[in-house]
């Protein structure tokens, strides 16, 4: 019976490790992108960013992305009211300050939202429209 407990806990303590170890090497495979400042990339934004390149609107180094995002409403109010996507470029910018700036992972429902917001939008802005 001793030798039973003390075989279960060394096979339950190198499952651990090991189930740790691989948590660990998947978190680095899957570190966040930095640019050349060391910023944390925000892949969802910088879809938008180029989206708002093909309008030939960019944003300023002195702006920050919610002031972006409120020119890009303003200059697209009236298409995206059309299609009910209004406060889509806002929505962009919150949900990028979390991940950005607050170090969170966005939950499914919220890509799941972003992706929608970006469809939208590129539907939206195709010369065919």
């Amino acid at each position: 019976p001793r030798g039973a407990g003390a075989l279960f806990v060394v096979v339950a303590t190198a499952w651990l490790i090991r189930r740790l170890v691989r948590k660990l090497r998947w978190r680095q495979w899957r570190l966040p992108q930095v640019d050349a400042t060391g910023h944390r990339i925000v892949e969802f934004y910088e879809r938008f960013a180029r989206l708002m390149q093909s309008l030939n609107l960019q944003r300023a180094e002195t702006q920050t992305q919610h002031e972006f995002a409120l020119e890009a409403a303003t200059l697209l109010q009236p298409r995206l009211q059309a299609i009910n996507l209004a406060g889509g470029p806002g929505e962009i910018a919150d949900l990028f300050y979390k991940v950005r700036f607050g170090d969170q992972t966005l939950p499914a429902s919220d890509i799941a939202r972003v992706d929608e917001l970006l469809t939208g939008m590129e539907r939206m802005l195709r010369p065919d429209n």
